[in-house]
């Protein structure tokens, strides 16, 4: 939960909320560019896509992204997979899809990490110019 609050606090300085905007770019000194949009926007709730591109060399594998809920009423954030389903906390090992046992933790503290570099190093196309 701790992790989750964390999170939700990093998103919101990356996208301020007085703004009507629905994408956040940032470039990155390593030469990739983490793009925020805002798919869904409700009450308490919001829908986020965060995609990382690498746009100045071709390292198009390490190319990603993940789609996070966003609960403004309890300032948390949550990954979920793919297919919309939110991760399982905890998956019993050896299991059919070889998951991590903690992979829900670990995607949590991986997005913070990343959202902590963009913050960092991370500058708006807009302040580049």
């Amino acid at each position: 939960m701790q992790q989750c609050e964390f999170n939700y606090s990093l998103l919101c300085r990356l996208m301020p909320a007085n703004s009507d905007e629905d994408l956040f770019v940032y470039l990155l000194d390593d030469g990739s560019q983490l793009e925020l949009n805002v798919t869904e926007q409700h009450r308490y709730t919001a829908f986020i896509t965060l995609t990382q591109k690498h746009i100045r060399s071709r390292q198009e594998l390490l190319d990603f992204s993940l789609n996070l809920r966003l609960y403004h009423d309890a300032r948390q954030v949550e990954v979920f997979s793919p297919d919309g389903r939110a991760m399982e906390a905890i998956h019993a090992y050896p299991n059919p899809a070889m998951h991590q046992t903690d992979e829900k933790y670990n995607i949590n503290h991986f997005l913070s990490d990343l959202l902590l570099h963009c913050l960092q190093h991370g500058r708006s196309p807009e302040t580049l110019i």
